[in-house]
């Protein structure tokens, strides 16, 4: 997969933001709030929101969903109206 994100502060909340719009949806602006990760070969839902001061823990999350344990991936944005 590929997503464009960036670590912003958004109201003074460290945010994951979609830097460029993509070929799954993703808009510019929507905020990553969950994706999927993988523990060894257990699945699980990782809270970005509460990770998002974390950079590397984020993207450590997010590319944990390879090719070796999955062929896909569930991300949840919110996006501005």
């Amino acid at each position: 997969f590929g997503l464009d994100a960036q670590p912003v502060t958004v109201d003074d909340k460290p945010q994951v933001v979609v830097t460029k719009d993509g070929k799954g949806g993703e808009k510019v602006g929507d905020i990553l709030r969950q994706t999927t990760c993988w523990r060894g070969s257990t699945p699980a839902l990782f809270d970005v929101s509460k990770s998002a001061a974390d950079f590397n823990t984020v993207v450590g999350a997010l590319v944990s969903n390879d090719l070796t344990v999955t062929d896909e991936i569930v991300m949840v944005f919110e996006r501005p109206l």
